[in-house]
């Protein structure tokens, strides 16, 4: 994540070489410390950062599609069917147990494919690779969930892992902001320079940076970086409660860097969900605090509440189209494949329609009225067809009968389960979902001077999924959906060897954790 960028762009060999050259070294050192299954693991939670794939069919074949859906091989399938070998051979009794969110994902998958079939949808082939789309994100989370069984390593690891490639994202993106634009890496994941869309400005001083889809790292696009940001920023957040200094400095400096980018992606859905993680963080140690003001020092408080402040501050800093009015109607939808390309990839970009009297300030709801024509025609599609749906993915092929013009999926992915696969589709995922959640609340035990791992953990995926109500990057973006499924195996993880973070009562007594 940082040699092959900086490789590419300072010579003349493609990163797609680098990448090959860097893992071979990578594959060694692996080998020679004798490391192999841990470090594929790792390759795994890294590699799920990059939107890069290599295509099995043809560019307007995949356009066609919704976003990633569709034949390609992705980075991370390459150590994900490894490693699930690899954990396979080592313990096969672990390995094969099935547990109840898997249960709920298969039936899901399967609910999906027999309800395309008895339903004849328009287009059959997109239910099919939405099935596979989610097959994949639950391989993930089997992943994971048998490395934490299976392998020494803790969720407090495999958080640290993601929340650093996630950090790794964010510091590419932020020479983007600087820069103005992509580098053109497509081959690594990030958004070509032909798609990229500057929606707004934030001005700084004298200084106006840009706001838009280019802010993206190698994540595929502006919302998907800010989607992976909401879920590793509570993490970011914990680490001002080490004992150490300098881990608290880290805790700081990366937890800015990461709001500061989510800032500039131009999503003012995720400026929601962002509020929500770390409200959640902040509510909980204010609530312990009241409770037992000996559990945290002045210090610390005084560090907390300045975080909130600065934290919230930058999320609510006003752009150029801040306090933008709702729109009543929606433009018109691309004619060529490129164009449409491009479309799907600025869903929150302004456009030239008439306007409501609906604003909020330092917020843009320019979108407001297509999202809202989107929700009532996917209630109404459900209505007309509440057990088997109309089919997975095949919203944006129906949504010119119903006047809208952009061939776009429901930007609510909670509206477009009961939509395209029925009260038994949405019964079946958001199970998943519940039971992901229940048991993260289960296992959040704490001492009086610890904040639990999985507090953290939850609060993350709790803001993401705040996201998804409106957005739909969890059923169409390979790295958006890939690392949610990583961050919930490692939520539902019961191995939890010193994963509650100390609070300054260490710092004030000079101890250490074991």
């Amino acid at each position: 994540m940082v040699l092959t960028p900086i490789l590419s762009l300072i010579t003349p060999i493609s990163s797609l070489v680098w990448v090959a050259i860097i893992c071979l070294v990578y594959g060694i050192a692996a080998i020679a410390i004798g490391r192999i299954t841990i470090g594929v693991y790792v390759s795994l939670l890294v590699s799920l950062m990059f939107a890069a794939d290599i295509p099995l069919a043809s560019s307007e074949y995949l356009l066609s599609m919704t976003r990633d859906i569709g034949p390609s091989i992705w980075f991370a399938h390459i150590p994900l069917f490894g490693f699930l070998g690899m954990l396979y051979f080592q313990d096969k009794k672990q390995f094969l147990h099935i547990t109840k969110e898997e249960i709920f994902l298969g039936a899901f998958i399967i609910w999906t494919i027999f309800a395309a079939a008895i339903t004849d949808p328009v287009r059959l082939d997109a239910p099919i690779y939405f099935a596979l789309f989610i097959l994949w994100g639950g391989l993930i989370f089997a992943a994971v969930r048998r490395a934490h069984r299976i392998l020494p390593i803790s969720g407090r690891t495999t958080m640290s892992i993601i929340f650093t490639a996630v950090l790794a994202n964010a510091l590419f993106a932020l020479t983007e902001i600087l820069h103005g634009d992509s580098y053109g890496l497509t081959t690594l994941g990030e958004l070509s320079p032909e798609y990229t869309d500057q929606i707004a400005g934030i001005i700084v001083g004298p200084i106006t940076l840009p706001v838009g889809t280019f802010v993206s790292g190698f994540s595929g696009m502006s919302f998907i970086l800010a989607s992976i940001i909401i879920l590793v920023a509570p993490f970011s957040l914990s680490l001002l409660f080490e004992h150490s200094p300098y881990i608290k400095l880290a805790g700081v400096l990366s937890t800015l860097i990461l709001v500061v980018v989510l800032r500039f992606t131009a999503s003012d859905a995720a400026r929601g969900g962002l509020l929500l993680a770390i409200g959640i963080i902040f509510a909980y140690i204010i609530v312990m605090w009241l409770r037992d003001n000996r559990t945290i020092d002045h210090r610390t408080l005084v560090i907390i509440l300045t975080m909130a402040i600065l934290c919230t501050g930058i999320v609510l800093f006003p752009s150029t189209m801040s306090g933008t009015p709702g729109e009543q109607s929606i433009q018109q939808g691309p004619e060529t494949p490129e164009e449409q390309h491009t479309q799907k990839d600025t869903t929150e970009s302004n456009s030239p329609v008439d306007e409501s009297e609906v604003s909020v300030p330092l917020f843009d709801l320019s979108n407001l009225g297509p999202r809202l024509q989107q929700y009532t025609i996917g209630v109404s599609l459900f209505t007309e067809q509440p057990i088997f749906g109309i089919g997975g993915g095949n919203f944006a092929e129906i949504s010119q009968e119903y006047n809208l013009h952009e061939q776009k999926p429901i930007h609510n992915v909670y509206i477009s389960l009961l939509a395209e696969t029925g009260i038994i589709g949405f019964i079946l995922y958001t199970g998943f979902l519940v039971t992901v959640l229940r048991r993260g609340v289960q296992g959040m035990t704490a001492a009086a001077d610890t904040i639990p791992l999985q507090l953290v953990i939850l609060a993350g995926v709790i803001g993401y999924l705040g996201f998804m109500f409106w957005d739909h990057l969890l059923f169409n973006s390979i790295v958006g959906s890939f690392t949610f499924y990583a961050v919930c195996a490692t939520l539902v993880s019961r191995k939890q060897d010193n994963n509650n973070l100390r609070l300054s009562r260490e710092s004030r007594t000079g101890s250490q954790s074991p």
